[in-house]
């Protein structure tokens, strides 16, 4: 599937205000590919299409989830938003015919993290945080970090949404947890 095919097709499933996000999210997964020596074309599909079910609701979400054999735990039945990664996996498979795990397992694991986060989760998942359309306090040093260092970067923004659910009294997943400690494996293993 062309991007141009691609852009009409994801423009029908989410906001046209969704659809600037991911892009944005797209261009700064590029620049971080090229600095990181990672697959181009390879993040700008999981980029574009990380937040394809983020526009769906709750109810469709869970429905989904149900149909495709997701897990629904507590924290996915009492906040279904959590399913938009792994719903959107889905999405992406079938609506778009991406079939490359690591895409899909990009895509799936960008708003919970994932048990191994690997440099393709990492992209995904800092770009998500730091597109240019981002602005709150501490952005600019994500970003700063997010291009001096992969892993620093990712640890940073995984520390800042952990920081970020903690002073909300938000539910954190578990897995959000495991994404840190695999960061952090990996900055031990690489010093």
């Amino acid at each position: 599937m062309q991007e141009k095919e691609i852009l009409e097709k994801l423009a029908s499933l989410i906001t046209p205000k969704r659809l600037k996000h991911s892009l944005r999210t797209r261009d700064t997964a590029v620049e971080l590919a090229a600095k990181y020596g990672f697959d181009r074309g390879r993040v700008s599909l999981a980029a574009l299409l990380h937040d394809c079910a983020r526009d769906f609701s709750e109810e469709r979400l869970l429905e989904i989830a149900r149909q495709e054999g997701i897990k629904i735990g507590d924290m996915e039945e009492k906040a279904p938003i959590l399913l938009h990664g792994p719903v959107g996996a889905v999405i992406a498979s079938k609506s778009f015919g991406i079939h490359d795990t690591q895409i899909l397992k990009a895509i799936s694991a960008h708003t919970t993290g994932a048990e191994v986060f690997e440099m393709l989760d990492k992209i995904i998942y800092i770009s998500d945080k730091i597109e240019r359309g981002r602005d709150f306090p501490g952005v600019e040093e994500l970003r700063e970090k997010a291009f001096t260092d992969l892993n620093e970067g990712a640890l940073a923004c995984l520390d800042n949404s952990i920081k970020f659910s903690l002073n909300k009294k938000m539910l954190l997943h578990p897995y959000l947890c495991c994404a840190r400690n695999s960061v952090l494996l990996d900055i031990i293993q690489n010093s």
